[in-house]
């Protein structure tokens, strides 16, 4: 099992030598039982097109520093222990990008704002069964029991309403 330390050296590494040599578009670091929050080190990735941080046991909340990840594409961050206000977190995504976002099996609460994109645009698996969050645009959505329902029609219909 790894350590918070060797997290924070890989995130270290990345932000102070590889971002020098090259542009960091993809980082994979899912089921590792990483358990911490995440270093701020992170956020610096300007480049990120896809980030997969699922099945850790990462806590904490999620910065509205993301508003740095301005190429984001796709966004998994499923199946860890983040906490706090989500709409404060990404907000910044979903006025700029076609999101493709899994965040299910967390502790949010709160809406998850999708104001400004075509719901057919989105994909979008978040914890929506559960009371204390809301989300009219989700493709899935998911409970307590860690039980997920697939909203109808499919996302990439164009006939969602």
């Amino acid at each position: 099992m790894f350590h918070f330390s060797f997290l924070y050296l890989i995130f270290l590494f990345l932000n102070t030598v590889c971002v020098i040599i090259f542009r960091v578009e993809q980082l994979a670091i899912q089921n590792n039982e990483f358990n911490s929050t995440l270093p701020n080190s992170i956020y610096d990735l300007k480049s990120l097109k896809t980030l997969f941080l699922n099945g850790n046991k990462f806590t904490g909340t999620i910065s509205s520093k993301m508003a740095n990840w301005k190429d984001m594409e796709t966004l998994a961050f499923y199946d860890n222990s983040f906490s706090g206000t989500i709409s404060k977190a990404v907000n910044w995504y979903f006025d700029t990008q076609k999101p493709t976002l899994f965040m299910h099996f967390n502790l949010f609460n709160g809406t998850i704002p999708c104001p400004k994109f075509k719901e057919a645009q989105a994909i979008i698996k978040a914890d929506c069964n559960k009371p204390d969050l809301v989300c009219k645009c989700c493709e899935s959505c998911c409970d307590e029991n860690r039980f997920c329902i697939q909203e109808d029609p499919a996302p990439w219909s164009t006939s969602r309403k």
